[in-house]
């Protein structure tokens, strides 16, 4: 039978120290948590019209991950009405520009704040915290320090701030008590720097109107308008909101009311089939 020396104590120890090099954080290394606004404002064209903010958000993403050397970690998340990480810290540098390149904006405003909340979280306990803000908005948001070293924050701006006002959804609510009429529910939506007043128009397809109301919406908020009374009978209408803002595309919407029609029986003398027979 054949023995294998053991292993020196000294070897041993040299292994282990060579697992804890590997582990070392190299000095100096960036952790980047960048936010990048994809709410609907970004939809809008820039000022120059040749690409949209968010186009223009892709590229900027791109250049702050350019910055970075090879042994900086960069993380994203997206600010939509949803706020999620799409790349975290481990994850391989070049799937962050595929994950980018896939964004689309979505047709209601950022959670801004709750975005860069969770950024902020990514970087609690690092050093060399870098925060980037990528967005169409002013504001640099408070970052709250949660240790001595304070978070470098960066905001890149993509074009001017952009008011918007838009209709979120329409939809038919039928009457509790009698499903061939009644009501159509608009929700507004508006994003800016200070409040608006918005008038909503709703018309039959034919022109009859229905509705004319102005309500002022304050920033991040919605606002419900009621068309009441309606009868179920299959007619178009279109709702629209007057107002210059950042993108015209959401300021239109149709909706077609469902056709429900009485049921009418006719019954012939003599007596009623069980069947069909109701007491």
């Amino acid at each position: 039978m054949i023995r294998r020396p053991p292993r020196s104590t000294q070897s041993r120890s040299s292994a282990a120290s060579d697992v804890y090099k590997r582990q070392v954080e190299p000095p100096g290394r960036i952790w980047a948590a960048i936010v990048v606004d994809a709410g609907a404002s970004m939809s809008a064209p820039r000022a120059d019209r040749r690409e949209t903010r968010l186009e223009a958000a892709r590229r900027a993403v791109s250049n702050a991950l350019d910055a970075l050397s090879l042994d900086d970690r960069a993380a994203i998340v997206v600010a939509d009405p949803w706020p999620r990480l799409v790349h975290r810290f481990e994850d391989p540098r070049p799937l962050a520009s595929r994950r980018i390149a896939e964004l689309t904006a979505a047709d209601r405003p950022a959670a801004t704040r709750a975005a860069v909340q969770l950024a902020c979280s990514l970087l609690e306990g690092r050093a060399n915290r870098r925060l980037v803000i990528v967005t169409d908005g002013s504001t640099k948001p408070e970052i709250a320090a949660d240790g001595p070293q304070p978070i470098d924050v960066r905001v890149e701006r993509i074009g001017d701030p952009a008011d918007n006002a838009a209709i979120l959804w329409a939809a038919f609510e039928p009457d509790a008590q009698n499903p061939l009429r009644g009501q159509v529910r608009v929700r507004l939506g508006y994003w800016g720097e200070q409040p608006r007043s918005i008038t909503l128009d709703v018309r039959r397809a034919g022109g009859a109107p229905l509705l004319n109301e102005s309500a002022t919406v304050l920033p991040g908020e919605t606002k419900d308008v009621v068309v009441s009374d309606l009868p179920a009978d299959g007619d178009k209408l279109l709702a629209a909101i007057t107002s210059d803002d950042a993108v015209a595309a959401d300021n239109r919407v149709e909706i077609r009311l469902p056709l429900r029609t009485p049921i009418r029986v006719a019954m012939i003398a003599g007596p009623v089939s069980g069947t069909i027979r109701t007491d």
